[in-house]
């Protein structure tokens, strides 16, 4: 092990010794405008820009699926909840006690709270703007 170290560290010490570029220093202006013109330079492939748009539309599309469900269960917990204060409000009708009628009326306004929250989450849900599918479009 030692001996292939020594070996690796001779070969590098030597590759040093005998670089045509030692000791020779390169202006920082040169790297860098020769850098900026590399990075001009470079486009994908098409192979690489249409993976690059498929991955895109996937992400598109899994976004709005999942907006489209958020929306979907949050609209069922509204009409659940409005069956609830229905079904609360029938039973204040036929109950006689003013105990229960109190404690019945007390949870319509906890459903209704809910009901506010609820209706807060389902306006804050969107579904992506923007281009629909097949008309992703990317500036060149």
């Amino acid at each position: 092990f030692s001996l292939r170290r020594t070996t690796l560290s001779w070969s590098i010490f030597n590759a040093r010794q005998h670089c045509e570029s030692r000791s020779k220093s390169i202006r920082r202006d040169v790297i860098e405008g020769e850098f900026k013109e590399l990075v001009k330079s470079l486009q994908p492939s098409k192979a690489m820009f249409a993976t690059a748009v498929s991955m895109f539309e996937t992400l598109w599309n899994h976004r709005r699926d999942w907006q489209t469900a958020r929306r979907s269960h949050l609209d069922a917990r509204l009409r659940e909840l409005d069956r609830e204060t229905d079904k609360l409000v029938r039973r204040i009708v036929e109950v006689e006690s003013s105990t229960v009628v109190s404690a019945l009326e007390q949870r319509i306004r906890a459903v209704d709270a809910e009901k506010i929250v609820v209706r807060e989450k389902a306006a804050k849900v969107a579904l992506p703007k923007g281009a629909q599918r097949g008309q992703v479009l990317f500036r060149a």
